[in-house]
């Protein structure tokens, strides 16, 4: 391919936004769990919600930054492509960082809440989080205040100055190693607990699987730091920097579903959200409310409140309604009287009189 075409901006917007569709419903499919089950979201739900939208917002800026030309080869783009390419980069970058953040710290609150039985897992756990919130915020801060002013990092015709890039390089790794060693920790720290819990082998299996998932993020981590390294000193890096913020939304979205994915396990346990003979019935009712109001088009129309039932074409009674349902029959047809005494019979004449 000619290096004037070559674009690698499309493969990255469907990372972004293929990867950000998955999480999403791997998130709703939690909110929906947890609503249905507990009735009520927790704190960690709501982190992992703040961490989807942070990944939005960065999706959002990426996707700008590529219209102006990211993913292209620097040397192809005019200095106008050039600057706001990297500008929208520049502004992406700390929301990227948030939502791996929010990610990170939803699944340690939620493990606080169900295997920090004894002080020395909470303490791991709150310093895995002060850890997690401490140094991606000051790097995220560091990121931002590299230059001065601000616009000079997208714009170097402009008076000011910027940091060393060697400190921002060290600054990196410090923090990269640091969300690798968290994601390993996360994974890590529920096997552990459940492996020595008295329970059914198969499963502890299942539990620890599933509890342990982030050990995927951190393969994720590690893959997006060697990339970031190769290629370190690049001049090219609207176009050498693709892959390495491929493996970060890779990384991003990872941690979130990899955070929603052990909650939602109780949907597959409820026979009327996975189980096909509940959508059957509900296709099924539909076509009966279709034949019912072919029904009443042959026979006239029925009161509010009645019920069609199997008999209905041939007349018979109507099933017993309950009190309210009984209410519109009341309003509808107020010549037919209910006395309490007689419920059956007088929901009947309802029924026939409203076939007359």
């Amino acid at each position: 391919m000619n290096s004037a075409t070559e674009d690698r901006g499309p493969l990255f917007l469907q990372a972004i936004w293929i990867e950000a569709a998955i999480a999403s419903l791997f998130v709703a499919a939690r909110i929906f769990t947890r609503i249905k089950i507990q009735g009520k979201l927790s704190p960690d739900d709501y982190l992992l919600v703040l961490a989807l939208l942070s990944g939005f917002m960065s999706g959002g800026l990426a996707t700008r930054s590529v219209n102006w030309g990211f993913g292209k080869h620097i040397y192809y783009l005019s200095r106008e492509q050039v600057s706001q390419a990297i500008k929208y980069q520049y502004m992406a970058q700390p929301f990227a960082y948030m939502a791996l953040v929010f990610g990170r710290v939803s699944f340690a609150v939620s493990l606080l809440m169900i295997i920090a039985t004894n002080k020395l897992r909470r303490w791991i756990l709150y310093g895995l989080i002060i850890g997690q919130l401490l140094i991606n915020i000051i790097f995220i801060c560091l990121g931002l205040g590299q230059c001065s002013p601000p616009a000079k990092y997208w714009n170097p015709s402009i008076p000011g100055s910027c940091m060393s890039p060697r400190v921002i390089v060290a600054a990196g790794y410090v923090q990269g190693s640091w969300n690798i060693f968290t994601d390993f920790a996360l994974a890590l720290l529920p096997g552990v607990i459940i492996s020595n819990l008295n329970m059914k082998i198969s499963l502890k299996v299942g539990l620890v699987v599933l509890m342990s998932l982030g050990i995927f993020n951190m393969a994720a981590a590690i893959i997006t730091v060697v990339e970031i390294s190769r290629i370190g000193g690049t001049s090219d890096f609207t176009y050498e920097y693709i892959i390495a913020d491929i493996w970060g939304i890779i990384q991003t979205y990872l941690a979130i579903t990899v955070a929603s994915i052990p909650f939602i396990k109780p949907l597959f346990r409820d026979s009327n959200v996975f189980n096909l003979k509940f959508y059957r019935s509900i296709i099924a009712k539909s076509s009966f409310r279709t034949h019912t109001s072919r029904h009443r088009s042959r026979f006239g129309t029925f009161k509010r409140g009645y019920t069609m039932q199997k008999d209905d074409r041939t007349c018979g009674s109507p099933a017993p309604l309950s009190p309210a349902n009984e209410s519109f029959i009341i309003t509808a047809l107020p010549s037919v009287k209910f006395d309490g005494s007689n419920r059956n019979n007088n929901l009947r004449e309802a029924h026939e009189f409203s076939l007359a």
